[in-house]
């Protein structure tokens, strides 16, 4: 037993250590083709981030299957196109008709939130060590993995209600276009004239609404978001 254990000590060890050598590299390529104004290697490095963050939730698939459920939604929806697009060899960041800016607005932004969710799910790992070491085992995964869901759920609705004014805003845009004009100009000439950065936070409410649910919240919690 205690050599199964000092080996998977050494597994753990090794893994954490390539998710730093992923986390620099990275981070450097980003730095990099942000300098150079390269898109395709600034979507490298995010990839580069979102294997580390995989590399994070396999290493503790149980405790780790939400963390993972959240990259696999991350990749889905925010970097899978433009991700296909490089593979294809097109020019990806000019069919999103978007600003230059605009676009190394919404990479910066993925790049902050997987930095963020790796620092904060090793946080998290941290204390939740600290705490099984002066718990017995039954109570503290109780205690943990209901302390754990509690926090998802605060950060998820606080984050719901941030990204919400976003997307009401988004939401609003095209009515106020429609009572200017017409109909028909709406369904033919109608482009939205928000920056990217504002359809990225709203599309984050809906990821956050869908988070919060997972958290199984009472009744009584359900009903602020009616």
């Amino acid at each position: 037993m205690s050599k199964e254990k000092i080996s998977w000590k050494q597994k753990e060890q090794i893994i954490f250590i390539c998710e730093i050598l992923l986390f620099v590299i990275g981070s450097v390529l980003f730095l990099v083709s942000r300098v150079e104004n390269l898109f395709n290697l600034g979507l490298v490095a995010i990839m580069i981030l979102f294997c580390m963050n995989i590399l994070f939730s396999i290493k503790n698939f149980k405790e780790n299957f939400l963390y993972f459920f959240m990259q696999l939604t991350l990749f889905t929806f925010q970097i899978s196109r433009p991700f296909i697009g490089m593979c294809k060899g097109r020019k990806w960041w000019e069919e999103s008709f978007q600003k230059e800016e605009n676009i190394w607005f919404a990479l910066t932004l993925i790049v902050i939130t997987e930095t963020a969710l790796y620092i904060g799910a090793n946080i998290i790992k941290f204390f939740h060590i600290k705490i099984r070491e002066n718990n017995t085992r039954s109570s503290d995964s109780i205690f943990c993995k209901a302390e754990f869901v509690s926090n998802l759920r605060k950060v998820s609705m606080i984050v719901f209600y941030v990204t919400m004014l976003f997307y009401l805003i988004e939401q609003f845009e095209p009515l106020i276009k429609i009572g200017t004009g017409n109909y028909l100009d709406y369904y033919t000439n109608y482009s939205s004239s928000l920056p990217g950065f504002f359809h990225t936070l709203a599309s984050f409410a809906r990821y956050s609404i869908c988070v919060f649910l997972a958290t199984l919240p009472r009744k009584r919690k359900k009903r602020l978001f009616h």
